[in-house]
């Protein structure tokens, strides 16, 4: 998912929707939620917006868990986010075996 924060892992559970915000955000959030991963799984992380890549992270597993959740993201700083669609892509890695992958886009408005 796409939030401004952090959401809250109860909230991330049922679903939580990810919904058009504005350029004017405090900040970008790719959020991951999964279930059965081992020590040295990674999720890879990246956010594209309307010029270009914003960021990719790669977050590593330090223990198994059967529902992990993991967030990363960027504050923004005084100047707005470029409008128009921005796309958040998460893959499941481990090793270099993909075990899935989402993606899913929203839009900033003015």
């Amino acid at each position: 998912g796409i939030a401004s924060d952090i959401p809250k892992y109860d909230a991330i559970k049922p679903g939580l929707p990810s919904p058009d915000m504005p350029t004017t955000a405090p900040a970008l959030v790719v959020w991951a939620y999964a279930f059965g991963t081992r020590a040295g799984d990674a999720y890879l992380i990246t956010l594209t917006g309307p010029q270009g890549q914003i960021f990719t992270e790669r977050v590593q597993m330090e223990k198994p868990q059967a529902l992990s959740f993991r967030a990363t993201g960027r504050k923004r700083k005084s100047a707005p986010y470029p409008a128009g669609p921005y796309t958040a892509e998460v893959r499941l890695m481990r090793g270099p075996t993909e075990l899935g992958r989402q993606s899913l886009s929203i839009t900033l408005t003015p």
